[in-house]
């Protein structure tokens, strides 16, 4: 299933992804630059999520309850 999302990602054109992303989010907040070290404030979505086993379609982001993670991927 990953592999069919990536050849399928690569030959998307920018365009295209834009227009996945502007589906899926609707609204994402940021801080001021150097307001905050984590840049996002809040992501509102065009379906639920969950978040601590409920349904929500905003998620707001801060240092104090969230984990940052970082994934590299690379084709063999």
């Amino acid at each position: 299933m990953v592999r069919e999302h990536n050849e399928l990602y690569d030959i998307t054109s920018d365009e295209e992804k834009k227009e996945l992303i502007s589906t899926l989010v609707k609204e994402i907040q940021i801080y001021p630059e150097g307001e905050s070290a984590m840049p996002l404030k809040s992501m509102k979505f065009n379906f639920p999520v969950y978040k601590d086993g409920k349904e929500v379609r905003e998620i707001f982001l801060n240092n104090s309850t969230n984990v940052e993670t970082l994934v590299s991927l690379y084709r063999k």
